[in-house]
């Protein structure tokens, strides 16, 4: 999750605090010491109780996709602050594998009245799903050569379109344009050049997902 850091017109300088809410990780800012949940955002505790970041819109994935779409992008440099382990420290509490499966990961929409989330491996199998969140007509893709999920509204120049997925490309029903399904931009058709509305989607562990948003939809299949 990417959020801004302005909260009442004030700069906050957020950290992690070392500690853990539901087993997600718990932010604290430096001007308050208000604690904050990573997954919502939000200032659970502390002088800030209450109040909530915005969120940008992000994409989680990997270098080689972001590269050659952003060739000029700059990354950012932390200072090294820990060190170095060649086995997690949490190893011998968990089970093997350690890394999340396919099926234990979802992207997520969630405003004040609702949450939906899309699991990756119907993603997977769909690549593309036209789907409603809300009063939003919403697009979820995912790109399998990166295997980046992302959130897109469905709306072009007023219009709505639906979107499949034909010979590894992704293309609206409507003018046949061809789209990046991690930038969301026409690469070539009628609609070159435009970009589709992208939505702050969160990808999540689904148990963590569903701690936090316990009344949250989630996309089947219809057949």
């Amino acid at each position: 999750m990417v959020y801004a850091r302005r909260v009442d017109g004030r700069t906050l300088t957020l950290a992690v605090s070392g500690l853990l809410w539901e087993s997600s990780l718990v932010m604290i800012d430096q001007e308050t010491q208000s604690l904050w949940s990573h997954l919502l955002g939000e200032a659970m505790q502390g002088p800030l109780q209450g109040k909530k970041l915005d969120v940008f819109p992000s994409s989680m994935t990997d270098w080689r996709a972001w590269r050659s779409r952003y060739p000029d992008s700059t990354v950012m440099l932390m200072s090294k602050t820990t060190n170095e382990y060649r086995r997690g420290v949490h190893l011998n509490e968990l089970p093997l594998p350690t890394l999340p499966l396919p099926d234990a990961l979802i992207i997520g929409l969630a405003n004040d009245s609702a949450a939906k989330c899309w699991r990756f491996d119907d993603l997977r199998v769909e690549l593309a799903i036209n789907d409603r969140f809300g009063d939003v007509e919403v697009l979820v893709v995912f790109d399998s050569e990166s295997g980046t999920a992302s959130v897109f509204g469905r709306q072009v120049d007023g219009g709505m379109h639906t979107f499949r997925f034909e010979d590894n490309k992704l293309i609206d029903d409507q003018s046949q344009s061809v789209w990046d399904p991690v930038t969301g931009v026409a690469d070539s058709g009628v609609h070159e050049g435009r970009q589709l509305s992208k939505l702050p989607g969160i990808v999540s562990l689904k148990p963590a997902w569903f701690t936090f948003h316990p009344d949250s939809t989630t996309w089947a299949p219809s057949n």
